[in-house]
C-alpha cells in the first residue's frame, strides 16, 4: 500500500470520537488519572476465564444485548451486592455496558 494516500473530504469530516479527544486532553494536564483506555494490567481471573469458555461452548455468547444488560447478570450482580455489600437494589436499578463511555451516551 502506498504512503501517498489522501481521504476523502467526507471521511475527513467525521469527528474524533470522546474517547480520542479525552486521550489528547490528558496529555496537556500533569498527574492524571488514564481512564480513556481500558487496558487490563493483569489477566482474567481463571474462573472468569473458564465461565467464557463455557459460554461460548454453550453457544450463549453473540449478537447484541440489551442497553441495560443481560437480566441474568443483572440478577447475580443484585445478589452479590445483598450479599458483599448490604446493599439491596432490583435487576431495573443495574446497568451493565461495555464501558463509561458507553453508559454517558445513554445517559447524558
Amino acid at each position: 500500500m502506498s504512503n501517498n494516500w489522501r481521504a476523502s473530504n467526507r471521511v475527513k469530516q467525521i469527528q474524533k470520537s470522546a474517547i480520542h479527544e479525552m486521550t489528547r486532553l490528558s496529555k496537556e494536564i500533569d498527574d492524571v488519572a488514564f481512564l480513556s483506555w481500558a487496558k487490563p494490567t493483569s489477566d482474567a481471573p481463571k474462573h472468569i476465564n473458564n465461565g467464557a469458555i463455557k459460554a461460548i461452548n454453550e453457544g450463549l455468547v453473540g449478537g447484541y444485548s440489551t442497553n441495560a444488560g443481560i437480566l441474568e447478570l443483572r440478577q447475580e450482580i443484585v445478589k452479590k451486592l445483598k450479599r458483599d455489600n448490604n446493599i439491596s437494589a432490583t435487576p431495573d436499578q443495574i446497568i451493565v455496558t461495555v464501558g463509561a463511555i458507553f453508559f454517558f451516551k445513554i445517559f447524558p
